[in-house]
Order: C-alpha cells, then structure tokens, then sequence
C-alpha cells in the first residue's frame, strides 16, 4: 500500500526514518496503522475505495474496516470493537 508521509517518523521494523513528503510503501497493515496514527495519508486506490453499503459492513473484517476509517480519516481508539468501528463508519456518512 502506498500512502504520503504527513509527518516524519522511524519505522519500527526497519529503523528508517520517513520524513514529511515522501512516498511510504508497505504492508497494508503497516500503513493502516500509520494513518490511524496520523503519520501517513493512504494514496492510489486504496484510497479511493468506497465503503460497502451499511448492510455489507459487519461482514467484513476489522482490519478491513480500519482501512476504511483510515481512508476516510475516521478515527477510532486503539482497542476499538468492531461494533464500535462499524458505528464510526455509518455515522461519518
């Protein structure tokens, strides 16, 4: 998954550092993680992806739709239930 740096940080895993501009290329759970974080804006078309009607959402994954509130730049705590999650999604629109 490709995503723009919004601001500088190290990578854990890899110890590089990516500063603010630049292009991050990585796992797709890396790069969620990051958006949510705030690090990083998901790009291409990932970003793009709409999310699937209300009905359709509870069957998808919670690392799915974690990608989802990163995209839209929804935010959710940490240890967020799927339930949770899912709410966030419909009430953003």
């Amino acid at each position: 998954m490709r995503a723009k740096v919004l601001k500088a940080f190290s990578h854990t895993d890899t110890g590089r550092i990516w500063l603010k501009g630049e292009t991050f290329v990585g796992d797709d759970d890396a790069a969620v993680e990051l958006a949510r974080k705030g690090f990083v804006e998901v790009q291409g078309v990932e970003a793009r992806k709409e999310a699937p009607p209300r009905e359709d959402l509870a069957s998808l994954t919670v690392k799915e739709l974690l990608a989802i509130c990163a995209e839209r730049g929804i935010e959710t705590p940490p240890k967020a239930k799927k339930a949770d999650i899912v709410s966030a999604i419909e009430s953003a629109g």
